[in-house]
């Protein structure tokens, strides 16, 4: 009963205490009226284009701030123009993926079964279509045949295309056939006109120039190059929504191997534009037609 007593004894001396224990501590942990190190509320204030830290500035952050006072731009026909939503933060960006060239529409151009397509006159004086070819017909109006299966397919050495999501994929004997894949008074582009235009284009990003799709894609030169992707040599399909492959007429040299011709392509990860040598000639790609 005695060490009872004694627990109780000092159970009453801490509530006794108590009070005047929090008091000392609420008096310690008050803060001097003197102190300086206040935190600052990170509010922005807009100067010369740039956002600077002012506590009474308008802008609650540095985003909010960013987004009205520094300048953007868009790639506008090859040069840049500041815009308020623009797509690059500063000049050199822009400048970097936008190029320096000049487009203008042409006259497009109608194929044997009365299919019109529009047509881009580059500045270098190529006019080239403006969307990919897609006929079931030389120009002659003969047949070209349509091969789904895969098997045959593979085993075609004689001009051919398929369809696949809505997308027209030729092989290469259809491009190199004396009767003409593209409409009279156009061709397939060899491999040095295909140089040509990007040269003209004169970007580190020409792919970005050429599409709407896939890395800084702005499409400013107006070649609206689609994802199609391509049809293998055994048939398969790869690529749809990832890439894009167009033919040339050139054929590949010899340490190329001939069963192989040019082709450019272009893939969503990348902003370039590739030359290839080494496209099996069974493959479907798609055609870009230039003007004679």
């Amino acid at each position: 009963m005695k060490r009872i007593g004694e627990i109780h004894s000092l159970i009453n001396r801490i509530i006794c205490y108590l009070p005047v224990a929090l008091v000392v501590l609420t008096i310690g942990c008050s803060p001097d009226e003197d102190d300086d190190d206040i935190v600052p509320n990170n509010r922005y204030e807009c100067v010369n284009n740039n956002c600077v830290q002012d506590n009474n500035g308008s802008y609650a952050s540095q985003s909010e701030c960013n987004s009205v006072c520094v300048p953007r731009y868009n790639c506008v026909d090859g040069s840049c123009q500041e815009a308020t939503s623009g797509t690059y933060s500063s000049l050199g960006l822009c400048e970097t993926s936008c190029g320096n060239f000049t487009t203008a529409p042409g006259d497009g151009v109608t194929d044997v079964n009365g299919d019109h397509y529009p047509s881009i006159v580059f500045g270098n004086g190529q006019e080239w279509m403006g969307v990919n070819f897609g006929t079931g017909n030389f120009a002659n109006g003969d047949l070209i045949p349509s091969v789904s299966s895969d098997t045959e397919w593979a085993s075609l050495n004689e001009g051919a295309y398929s369809f696949n999501n809505s997308a027209v994929y030729y092989n290469w004997f259809a491009v190199e056939d004396p009767r003409n894949l593209c409409p009279t008074g156009w061709h397939v582009p060899s491999q040095a006109e295909f140089n040509e235009l990007l040269t003209y284009l004169g970007s580190q990003n020409t792919a970005a120039l050429m599409r709407t799709w896939g890395v800084q894609g702005n499409n400013a030169s107006g070649f609206n190059a689609l994802p199609t992707g391509k049809r293998l040599a055994n048939g398969s399909y790869t690529g749809f929504n990832t890439s894009a492959y167009w033919w040339t007429s050139t054929q590949a040299e010899e340490e190329f191997g001939l069963g192989n011709a040019w082709n450019f392509n272009m893939l969503e990860a990348y902003s370039v534009v590739y030359s290839d040598p080494m496209a099996d000639k069974n493959q479907g790609l798609s055609v870009r037609c230039v003007k004679d």
